[in-house]
């Protein structure tokens, strides 16, 4: 009998941790230093002709586009995620367009990132707090990861919409 709960424990972990993976969107980008895939755990449907998906998340759109999470509420709890391609890689920091740049309305009425933790494969690089402003950079221990997460632990609330944005990231 144990046998067979623990087959069914480890198939109900399975399922879910399948579910879960394929919850992310991800796409492939690349900046300083070198190619990775970026992955977020959801996307705000189209909204017209404008999407929001994880490739706005490129410095190379210049904050003309954002990704803008896809949940109920105000985006606590979604990450966006980098698994470096070519192993691991040396950074020490995220450059960070934090909030919908396209205007400053736009900045204004969609929430940004207050405060992230930060993951590793080397585990828990600490909580981190953003200020209030377009551009910034989130400073971390330097060292070289295969891969790192933020998790959004909260917001500052947008004058009229809830949903979280970001205009632009990428580790440095």
């Amino acid at each position: 009998m144990r046998s067979l709960f623990g087959l069914f424990a480890f198939c109900m972990a399975l399922a879910h941790a399948t579910q879960d993976a394929a919850a992310e969107t991800c796409v492939k980008d690349a900046w300083y230093p070198g190619s990775y895939n970026l992955c977020v755990s959801s996307v705000l449907s189209p909204q017209g002709k404008n999407t929001y998906g994880p490739r706005h998340l490129s410095l190379q759109h210049e904050g003309k586009a954002a990704w803008c999470e896809g949940v109920k509420g105000n985006g606590i709890g979604q990450t966006i995620s980098f698994q470096f391609l070519e192993g691991a890689q040396r950074v020490s920091a995220f450059d960070l367009l934090n909030g919908y740049q396209k205007s400053d309305k736009h900045f204004h009425t969609n929430g940004r990132i207050r405060s992230v933790a930060l993951s590793s494969n080397k585990g828990p690089l600490g909580v981190f707090e953003v200020h209030d402003v377009k551009y910034t950079s989130i400073d971390f221990p330097e060292g070289r990861y295969k891969w790192l997460k933020l998790e959004v632990l909260s917001v500052y609330p947008g004058t009229k919409y809830q949903d979280v944005c970001i205009s632009g990231i990428a580790p440095m």
